[in-house]
C-alpha cells in the first residue's frame, strides 16, 4: 500500500487504472482499511476527551460511554459505505454494458480514500486548533475527492463517455439517498438514545 502512495499522487488516474486493470483489489482494500483505522483513532481520542470531561461528575451520574456501538458505527460509516459505493458503481455501470469487475471499483474507491485520509488527518488536527479554518479547508478539499473519484471512474469504466456521466449521476443519487435514509438516521438514533439515557440519569440525581 505505502509503495503505491507516491505513484498514485503523481498519476492519480493513470496509476489507478493500471491497478484496476490488474484485477487485484488488494491496494483498494488496504486504503479502505487504513481510512477506517484513522477514523477509529480519531473516535478513540474524542471518546477519551469526553470521558475526561465527564469524569468529574461520575460521583453524581453513572455515565456509560458506548464504546462498542461507536466503533461499530464508524466501521459501518467507513468500510461499509465504501464497499456499498464500489458495489453501486459496479451494478449501475454494468446496467449500461460495462464489463469492469467489482475488484476494479474497489481499487477506485480505495484510491479515492487515500486522498480522503489526508483530508481527515488535516481536519482532525485543525479542528482542535481552529474549527473555523477546519471548516473552510473541508469546503475546499472535500469536492476534490469527488472530482478525483470521477476521473478515476472514467478511466476504469469501459463504456461510452456520455454514459459514464449518467452512471455517476445515478450513483450519486442512490448513494446519498442510502446515506440519508439509512446511515444518518441510524447515527442520529444512537446519539439520541445516549442523550436520553444521560438525561434520565441526571434527573435521578438532581
Amino acid at each position: 500500500m505505502f509503495s503505491e502512495i507516491l505513484p498514485i499522487l503523481k498519476a492519480p488516474v493513470t496509476r489507478v487504472k493500471e491497478i484496476a486493470d490488474s484485477n487485484n483489489p488488494a491496494v483498494g482494500i488496504e486504503f479502505i482499511a487504513t481510512k477506517m483505522v484513522v477514523c477509529l483513532l480519531f473516535l478513540l481520542i474524542a471518546l477519551l476527551k469526553i470521558r475526561g470531561a465527564v469524569s468529574g461528575y461520575s460521583s453524581y451520574i453513572d455515565i456509560k460511554i458506548p464504546y462498542l456501538k461507536s466503533i461499530l458505527c464508524v466501521i459501518l460509516a467507513t468500510a461499509g459505505i465504501d464497499v456499498i459505493d464500489a458495489l453501486l458503481l459496479k451494478v449501475i455501470t454494468a446496467l449500461f454494458g460495462a464489463k469492469a469487475s467489482f475488484q476494479a471499483y474497489i481499487d477506485v474507491v480505495g484510491a479515492t480514500d487515500m486522498f480522503a485520509i489526508f483530508i481527515i488527518i488535516i481536519e482532525g488536527i485543525l479542528i482542535g486548533i481552529a474549527p473555523e479554518i477546519a471548516l473552510v479547508f473541508f469546503g475546499i478539499l472535500a469536492p476534490l475527492v469527488t472530482y478525483i473519484q470521477f476521473a478515476q471512474y472514467r478511466a476504469v469504466a469501459d463504456i461510452d463517455e456520455d454514459k459514464k456521466s449518467v452512471c455517476i449521476l445515478y450513483r450519486e443519487i442512490m448513494f446519498h439517498d442510502y446515506c440519508r435514509t439509512g446511515c444518518v438516521p441510524a447515527g442520529e438514533k444512537h446519539i439520541e438514545q445516549y442523550g436520553r439515557r444521560t438525561d434520565q440519569q441526571s434527573g435521578r440525581c438532581f
